[in-house]
């Protein structure tokens, strides 16, 4: 059985998607993969991990958050389907960000020498690992201008831009979580979101938040 057939997820992932199916069978198996399971607020990945690997969510969500700083400020949701631990393959130091389970979740880890080694031998993965560099260093670049103009609304409409699917964003936690995880007060959260709504550029719907024009929202950043 090849390592598509275990993890079909695999296939879907845009590093992969393109690549030689014997060179990825090659290389990702039952001992460079291992699934693991968390618990809501359970720690996912850490810099003081005992070796370089790349995890892959299968189920649920988990945050990025800032180890710099007085203040932990989530910088990214990822959700079933997002990959991290990529751009710090090749690095000598690991990143000052921890990965925390934001519900149940499932996580696929890829031993990082194993990772490295289809990308470094199958051309369509390396070019797939360079472009999500480079978007990678759009998106860092676009959250720097963000975190530091120090608004709320501009941190929540970059959060909500970032974490929607298909003009939807609904959050499993509260708000005061969610605060919390943006570096604001929870009223200058919810002044935040009266801003944004009384311009039309979001919608709430009990829990869930509408995104009418991604563009639009984006704009303010």
């Amino acid at each position: 059985m090849n390592i598509y057939e275990i993890y079909p997820q695999i296939t879907q992932n845009p590093i992969f998607k393109d690549a030689d199916q014997d060179t990825v069978n090659r290389y990702l198996n039952g001992d460079t993969m291992t699934l693991r399971r968390f618990e809501a607020d359970e720690l996912v990945y850490s810099p003081d991990s005992d070796k370089k690997s790349v995890g892959l969510i299968l189920r649920g969500s988990a945050a990025v958050t800032s180890l710099s700083g007085k203040e932990k400020v989530v910088l990214k949701t990822h959700k079933a389907g997002n990959m991290f631990g990529v751009a710090n393959l090749y690095a000598d130091e690991p990143p000052p960000s921890i990965i925390s389970a934001t519900e149940p979740c499932e996580v696929i880890f890829i031993d990082g020498s194993a990772f490295r080694s289809v990308i470094e031998n199958d051309m369509s993965a390396m070019r797939a690992y360079l472009a999500f560099l480079s978007k990678k260093i759009i998106y860092l670049n676009k959250e720097i201008s963000t975190f530091t103009a120090g608004s709320a609304e501009k941190k929540l409409a970059f959060f909500l831009c970032e974490n929607q699917r298909n003009g939807i964003f609904e959050p499993s936690f509260s708000m005061s979580h969610l605060a919390e995880m943006l570096g604001v007060g929870r009223a200058s959260l919810y002044r935040a979101l009266d801003s944004l709504e009384s311009e039309g550029l979001i919608q709430r719907v009990e829990k869930a938040i509408l995104i009418p024009d991604k563009y639009k929202l984006s704009k303010i950043i």
